[in-house]
């Protein structure tokens, strides 16, 4: 009877040492082998990155005038990947009218990236928002496959006052802005001075 319950003891002895073996490998993959991969990917899964354009707000004085205001603007490129050499011209004299450019200088730029190998071209920065809107609504037939070629990316401007450029180099001291404030009420009142931007 000894000799029974001895072998039980051993074999409950061994099948737990095999479960603890089985457990351990397990650990060493996941902890050892995988655990930088899993470790990434766990991350990638809970969080990620993203650019968020910020908005930068208008600033007043303390008598509600317009010290400095950001005005919308893109800047617009082409994706020379998306367009065969045989779409150019017809790109070229679409962009020109709402670009105010001659189809022949759009034409020669698109050309001489082509031959020196450019996938990306900056055709015009600081586009306003009429002309990104005239951009947007041609219809033009560069499309190889079923994006587009013409890109329009936000390109803000901040504009400023010219008393604002003044204040920054005097100093923002209370009694700078108060005296050019005060200057700018009587200078316009007096019709030297312009309203706005």
């Amino acid at each position: 009877m000894v000799s029974v319950s001895r072998r039980r003891v051993y074999l409950v002895l061994v099948a737990f040492i095999v479960f603890m073996g089985s457990i351990g490998a397990r650990l060493v993959t996941f902890q050892v082998l995988r655990g930088a991969a899993l470790e990434q990917e766990a991350r990638d899964e809970r969080s990620g990155d993203r650019a968020v354009p910020a908005q930068r707000g208008t600033i007043y004085d303390d008598h509600g005038m317009v010290l400095a205001t950001t005005i919308p603007m893109d800047q617009l490129a082409l994706d020379l990947t998306m367009m065969t050499t045989a779409q150019d011209g017809g790109v070229a004299l679409g962009l020109a009218g709402p670009l105010n450019l001659k189809p022949e200088d759009i034409l020669k730029r698109i050309t001489d990236a082509r031959a020196g190998g450019l996938k990306w071209l900056p055709i015009q920065r600081r586009l306003t928002p009429d002309q990104s809107a005239q951009v947007r609504a041609l219809k033009l037939d560069c499309v190889k496959t079923d994006s587009s070629c013409i890109y329009l990316s936000p390109e803000p401007q901040r504009r400023f006052r010219l008393a604002a450029h003044r204040l920054r180099q005097l100093g923002s001291h209370r009694g700078v802005w108060a005296g050019t404030a005060v200057q700018q009420r009587a200078r316009r009142h007096a019709g030297a001075c312009p309203r706005g931007i």
